[in-house]
């Protein structure tokens, strides 16, 4: 199967699921795991499929998705290192007035940057944006989207945690909550090391596919 297709079947189950749960409530909500240590391959399979052809663009009701991010970084929005400062740049502004006519976005929900000033000083103010940030969560989420090689805290049950005050991450409840799981992989020795059956025990049975670079297909 080539890349095409394999983007064209990341497409049309994205779609399938927004219109699925579009027709049982108001919101559709996802996670997507975008991070700069895999040179933003999920961003960039979101943008080449979902925002850059006109077909599948026209069939998202953007303006009723509600968009997580799996981890972002403690800096502020506009940082080089902000997973939403590249989602903006590359997805949210460029969609407004895609295709020649205005379009509704959907909502992003990220970490409150006027709390970052304070992380270095209390461990309290880590705890408030922990807790605000655990309050924008939707749970569950009705699909995430995610690398192979997911950060969890496997010793806390909180929605949301922190790494050493660069980093928060939704946390293991949320994943088993998750209605829908989708793995994006692009790499051949990655897709040959995924194994859902091992790791991801503790999510339960919730995969939709895998996306290679290689193949794709339904499994779990």
């Amino acid at each position: 199967m080539t890349n095409k297709d394999n983007l064209v079947e990341f497409a049309e189950y994205v779609i399938n699921r927004q219109h699925s749960t579009l027709q049982e409530k108001d919101n559709f909500h996802i996670a997507l795991d975008i991070r700069d240590d895999d040179q933003f391959f999920i961003l960039n399979v979101f943008e080449k499929i979902l925002l850059n052809n006109e077909t599948y663009f026209n069939q998202i009701d953007w303006s009723k998705w509600k968009i997580c991010f799996v981890s972002e970084t403690l800096t502020p929005l506009d940082s080089p290192h902000n997973h939403y400062n590249h989602f903006k740049k590359r997805v949210l502004d460029p969609m407004v007035h895609k295709y020649g006519h205005l379009n509704l976005g959907p909502t992003v929900m990220t970490i409150n940057e006027n709390l970052l000033d304070f992380l270095d000083k209390k461990h309290v103010e880590e705890n408030h944006l922990v807790n605000e940030y655990t309050e924008l969560v939707p749970h569950p989420f009705d699909l995430m989207v995610l690398s192979p090689f997911i950060e969890l805290d496997m010793q806390s049950n909180a929605l949301v945690t922190t790494h050493n005050n660069t980093r928060i991450f939704l946390n293991l409840p949320v994943f088993r909550s998750a209605k829908k799981i989708c793995f994006i992989i692009n790499d051949k020795e990655d897709a040959n090391l995924f194994t859902p059956e091992s790791n991801y025990k503790q999510i339960t049975n919730k995969f939709a596919f895998k996306v290679t670079t290689f193949s794709i297909g339904k499994i779990w």
